[in-house]
């Protein structure tokens, strides 16, 4: 029995042997440390796809193609400075231009300096009658004088003045009337004089202007006053050169 059974123990043995001969040998187990470093190489391989997938999506989804990374990183400050043009000298009191002045004198105007307003009866008649129709603006009342020569014989008849005295270093001043919408109905002369010499002569037939103003010209303030008188005119041809005429307001601008 021991006999037998020492046997079989060999039998068992040898088949074991035999068995384990015919795998062969067995590999060698890796080691912690191999197994840490492959985990991470792989890691790194998957963290780079990712990065690569993401970026490639954002830089295309609005442009529809990759961006280009740049080379180099931009400066902390990119703008440009913008070149400042110096300021030009204040022009002297001789270039800088002179700003335009304008003095309105009339009848029922407040004064003005010496700026002013002169009616001249006739000696014979008739004189000067006060009415309304004339000018509102530039504190006026609109208050205003009429006058005829109604035989249209009269030697001298009434006449008005306006008057003006620029400021010095005045060059040149366009004149202008305005004409009344009531009693302005006959032939008026516009006499104009700088200093003491006539310089021009408007005549206006008051009835077709009535409510407007009219400019007389432009004249070369040559020092002194420059003045605007307005008389009938008995001579003057056609419908109403005996009829009333009417003053309001004058105007002068300056420069």
């Amino acid at each position: 029995m021991a006999a037998a059974g020492a046997k079989a123990r060999e039998s068992a043995a040898a088949s074991a042997q035999y068995t384990i001969k015919r795998l062969g040998p067995r590999p060698p187990r890796p080691s912690h440390r191999s197994i840490v470093i492959a985990a991470a190489v792989v890691l790194v391989a998957v963290a780079g796809v990712a990065l690569a997938v993401v970026g490639a999506d954002q830089t295309g989804s609005r442009s529809g193609r990759p961006r280009a990374m740049p080379t180099q990183a931009p400066p902390r400050h990119s703008a440009v400075p913008v070149p400042v043009k110096p300021a030009s000298p204040a022009p002297s009191a001789r270039e800088r231009p002179r700003a335009a002045l304008v003095d309105v004198v009339g009848v029922g105007c407040p004064g003005n300096g010496s700026d002013a307003v002169i009616p001249d009866n006739a000696p014979t008649g008739p004189g000067w009658a006060s009415a309304g129709g004339g000018w509102t603006g530039n504190g006026c009342d609109g208050t205003t004088l009429w006058t005829m020569d109604p035989n249209g014989n009269q030697p001298v008849p009434s006449f008005l003045t306006w008057r003006f005295v620029p400021s010095p270093g005045t060059t040149r001043c366009t004149l202008a009337v305005f004409i009344p919408t009531q009693n302005a109905l006959g032939v008026s002369d516009y006499s104009v004089s700088v200093g003491t010499g006539v310089v021009d002569a408007v005549l206006i037939r008051q009835g077709a202007e009535s409510g407007r103003w009219l400019t007389l010209g432009t004249f070369t303030a040559a020092g002194g006053a420059l003045e605007i008188t307005t008389a009938p005119v008995p001579a003057a041809s056609g419908r109403g050169h005996h009829s009333a005429i009417a003053a309001s307001a004058a105007s002068a601008l300056c420069t």
